[in-house]
């Protein structure tokens, strides 16, 4: 992995250790240490990136005088569906010099064929292990985490039966203050344990803070007051929306904990939606390749053409 501090936090030396995945680090400015996927982070600036408007281009004296938020017309749900057609339907493709000439998306379906692949676990684990990772005491009362305290019958059970003062490992997950998981070591796995106050259910992390701040700063008498803390959130959310302020926009969009995801999951409900209408008639062994892309219309770049045999 690379040296960026993230990479560093326990979280996810603990999520991959318990996914079967040792953490092994590349040695600082040696980006032969990672080949593999530098070399695809080049093709894909090269192939896409420095091709559309708003790029910061590659060298940097061919940044002078040049300002990219200038030229910038992508939103971040655009970009990624740009790229993320671009992967499908060219580099997938179009075939690779170290592949021996053959596209990506054929060698892997020929080496699935031999070794099909498995995941390790279910979803539902997977975001358990990619929570937060610490190690708080159990109080008479439950558990305090994130000024929130969660609690439940089987907490305090298991507070009766571990040692005086000792703590347990908790995962709390930064897109839902309405819970964490507690690992129990008699059983060998983790429960979930709800917060105490429920109002903050399926807030994230930053939400429930602004929310929280909002009900301590309002006045008793005003209706905000009163008002559920999700309630609160989507009215910060909409003034920020409508601030003239680039700073205060991004604000409302990380408060609203927008990422690409969410366009990803309106454009595949309406995809299905159209297939249900016209009845899917597409040939199977095509969607194999395409997974529906052929449906998707995208401004790329003229000079990418799946069509020129060009090399990796």
């Amino acid at each position: 992995m690379d040296n960026g501090r993230e990479f560093h936090a326990d979280a996810v030396a603990d999520a991959l250790l318990n996914l079967g995945v040792g953490c092994e680090f590349s040695k600082s400015r040696s980006p032969n240490d990672k080949p593999f996927v530098e070399r695809f982070l080049r093709t894909l600036n090269y192939s896409l990136i420095h091709k559309l408007r708003g790029t910061t281009l590659a060298k940097a004296h061919k940044r002078v005088g040049f300002k990219a938020e200038d030229d910038a017309v992508l939103t971040l749900e655009e970009l990624d569906r740009i790229i993320h057609v671009w992967i499908c339907n060219i580099y997938h493709l179009r075939p690779h010099q170290g592949l021996e000439h053959r596209a990506p998306i054929n060698v892997w379906h020929d080496l699935a064929k031999i070794n099909p692949p498995q995941l390790k676990m279910n979803a539902a684990d997977i975001d358990i292990e990619f929570s937060e990772l610490n190690q708080s005491s159990v109080q008479h009362y439950g558990i305090d985490l994130n000024t929130f305290v969660y609690s439940s019958d089987r907490l305090l059970t298991l507070k009766r039966l571990i040692p005086q003062k000792a703590k347990v490992t908790v995962k709390w997950p930064r897109n839902d203050v309405g819970h964490i998981w507690v690992w129990d070591m008699t059983v060998e796995e983790y429960f979930k344990v709800p917060n105490t106050n429920q109002e903050y259910a399926g807030l994230t992390q930053e939400q429930a803070k602004a929310a929280r701040k909002a009900k301590s700063f309002g006045d008793p008498s005003f209706a905000q007051t009163a008002a559920e803390a999700g309630a609160i959130v989507r009215g910060m959310v909409a003034a920020a929306d409508k601030d003239a302020k680039l700073a205060k926009r991004r604000t409302g969009s990380r408060l609203a904990n927008r990422t690409s995801k969410d366009a990803r999951e309106i454009r595949a409900q309406a995809h299905d939606f159209e297939s249900t209408l016209r009845g899917d008639i597409r040939d199977p062994a095509s969607a194999q390749l395409d997974d529906g892309f052929d449906e998707i219309v995208v401004d790329l770049p003229g000079d990418l053409d799946t069509r020129s045999g060009g090399t990796e």
